[in-house]
């Protein structure tokens, strides 16, 4: 049972072999960036721009052109061709 984890850690390590530094970049920028972002949209009153009801409405029509424009291409996720 090791051996068969052992094998499978190694395979993962292999596939990830250049990758592994921009995961652990990107995990470690991406809280301190998302917590900045909010700290620097605290100072914008949101309601002035997007009154009410409208800036959750623009979230979930943008979360279905995502979720549609995923669905209708036929190339795998970060490959161009």
């Amino acid at each position: 049972m090791i051996d068969w984890f052992k094998e499978k850690f190694a395979a993962i390590r292999e596939k990830l072999k250049g990758w592994k530094t921009v995961i652990i970049g990107a995990v470690v920028a991406l809280p301190l960036s998302l917590l900045e972002i909010l700290q620097q949209l605290q100072m914008i009153d949101l309601n002035s721009v997007l009154p009410e009801p409208w800036g959750a409405r623009l979230a979930l029509v943008v979360s279905v052109a995502m979720i549609l424009l995923r669905l209708i291409t036929n190339t795998p996720v970060g490959k161009a061709d």
